[in-house]
């Protein structure tokens, strides 16, 4: 509701004040869906954090339009700190998702391929900082893979070469790939944190979750994605009448509509993401990244002090944002998962576009049809990358390095008196 009016508001009406009938983007089917997923995710989870407050939350958005089919804020409007729309009101630190951004962003950038190699290491990876400590980086396994191709350190979720990718293409590269797409994460200005917070703010913790974003914002990312690199403005109404039945708004995705990514980008991005074979490393095959049914683009993402868990999935036909996390206050922290929030974030791609006739099992990036046979700027033949394009990005010690930012601060706490 909070989320709707502050659109209404945007859009110039004041919501409370004038008798308004407004149509939303809601699909009640799937938003009950997704209601019923929260809830039987968050049983599942329960036993992650028996002493602390653990709250759920999910948004769905349709890549075509980034009209919002599904918003889940809480589990528990009625519960302790459940009075909050988790995936607006709150930002939260979504941990290695933010890899897809990282990535997507080195590709765009060209200074790399799916086949680069990166070595997984030194471990730890220590990237100096002026007039602070070095930034400390390990695996989530604490331990070393050595050299692969960028696709299998991206799939497999590795640190080490997630932050050396986002040192060797400069950390304000990626900022500003994210708001490109619709993402703004936040960091430190005057105190208080700020989504458009100078580029210079953001340090080499941004890969890994390290600046806190608003799950609805990091779903419209996904859907530009999705989308083959098209922007549209996040929606969330569709109409809006007067007491007399009268037209006063209406909806049009084509008026925000933008090439925001070369759809070449988003092509490589989403069949690296959708390949089982590139994670099984460290997940296996057949986890629960690889949908048996239909092809979906995947990843997880945990935050490092253990307080939030992120899945994120996507197909042509819909981008959604899965949330889990403790809520209590910085001394609270769940378990460590596996990194995947349960059985129905399973489901639920497969769920919410089967019965649409416009679906198919097989998405885009995997059609022959629409498939794009190089990343932009390639001429034809293409030529072959310089050595120095696709080798071993540089480490730290002696490649570019993001600028100096102080070391984020956990999430803040909802509600202060309970932390």
């Amino acid at each position: 509701m909070r989320y709707v009016q502050d659109e209404l508001r945007r859009l110039g009406f004041q919501p409370g004040q004038q008798q308004l009938y407004v149509t939303t983007t809601l699909d009640y089917a799937k938003q009950q869906m997704a209601e019923a997923d929260i809830n039987a995710n968050l049983d599942n989870q329960r036993w992650r954090d028996t002493s602390g407050q653990l709250h759920s939350a999910m948004v769905a958005i349709d890549p075509k339009t980034a009209d919002i089919i599904a918003m889940v804020g809480s589990d528990n409007y009625d519960s302790p700190a459940g009075e909050f729309n988790y995936t607006y009101d709150v930002s939260r630190n979504t941990g290695s998702s933010m890899k897809v951004w990282t990535y997507s962003a080195a590709l765009n950038t060209r200074k790399v391929t799916t086949e680069s190699l990166i070595v997984d290491g030194p471990n730890p990876l220590h990237v100096p900082q002026p007039a602070a400590p070095d930034y400390i980086v390990y695996n989530y396994t604490h331990g070393t893979y050595g050299t692969l191709p960028l696709r299998e350190a991206w799939d497999n979720s590795l640190n080490i070469p997630a932050v050396k990718t986002e040192l060797t293409i400069g950390t304000p590269t990626v900022v500003q790939f994210m708001r490109t797409v619709g993402m703004y994460p936040e960091a430190p200005v005057n105190g208080t944190m700020d989504p458009n917070a100078p580029l210079s703010n953001y340090g080499p913790a941004l890969t890994l979750g390290g600046y806190p974003v608003k799950l609805v914002d990091e779903a419209h990312g996904l859907a530009t994605i999705a989308n083959m690199g098209v922007y549209h403005d996040l929606e969330a109404v569709l109409t809006v009448k007067d007491a007399h039945g009268r037209l006063l708004y209406q909806s049009n995705p084509d008026a925000s509509r933008k090439q925001a990514v070369d759809p070449g980008v988003t092509f490589v991005a989403a069949q690296v993401l959708s390949d089982n074979f590139n994670r099984r490393t460290l997940f296996g095959l057949n986890s629960k990244l690889h949908w048996p049914d239909r092809t979906v683009a995947a990843k997880t993402g945990t935050s490092d002090d253990f307080k939030d868990d992120v899945s994120l999935a996507f197909t042509p036909d819909l981008a959604t944002v899965f949330w889990i996390g403790d809520t209590l206050g910085n001394d609270h922290v769940m378990v460590r998962g596996q990194g995947v929030p349960g059985d129905r974030w399973y489901t639920q791609p497969s769920d919410v576009v089967r019965g649409d006739p416009a679906t198919q099992p097989h998405a885009w990036f995997l059609a022959d049809q629409r498939n794009v046979a190089r990343l932009p700027g390639s001429e034809t033949p293409t030529p072959t990358p310089a050595p120095a394009l696709v080798g071993v990005p540089p480490d730290p010690s002696v490649g570019p390095l993001a600028a100096p930012t102080p070391k984020p601060s956990p999430t803040p706490c909802p509600l202060p008196k309970h932390c």
